[in-house]
């Protein structure tokens, strides 16, 4: 049996490489599923208070399969590079408790916002 990429197929769709009008927030609380609308809501509320419109739909927080909670990051989509840079600069270091100092970068930063220390 013959493995096949689908991306080398002729009628794939092409997909979007270009994240730059995403951001990434990490160490945000981890909750079970039904708290995550809250944690949306949070994040909408404050971009939408810096006048940046955004749509409760365009924030992701991923659940572990394993533990049935959140990891305590977000995705979340902008509507350009801009925008998006305007949002790492309101989430960096934004402090909701005392554990929960956020840390925000752009998508293409994440592997960078990854290494570091657990400790910060």
């Amino acid at each position: 049996m013959t493995v096949v990429d689908p991306q080398t197929l002729p009628d794939a769709p092409k997909l979007d490489a270009d994240f730059s009008n995403y951001f990434v927030i990490n160490n945000l609380p981890k909750c079970k599923e039904e708290k995550i609308a809250k944690l949306a809501t949070l994040i909408e509320s404050t971009l939408k208070k810096k006048a940046l419109k955004i749509e409760l739909n365009d924030i992701e927080i991923p659940i572990n399969e394993e533990t049935q909670e959140t990891d305590g990051v977000a995705f979340i989509k902008m509507k350009d590079e801009e925008s998006a840079r305007l949002g790492v600069s309101i989430f960096d270091g934004f402090k909701l408790t005392s554990k929960n100092i956020f840390a925000a970068c752009l998508f293409s930063e994440f592997e960078k916002l990854m290494q570091t220390a657990d400790e910060f």
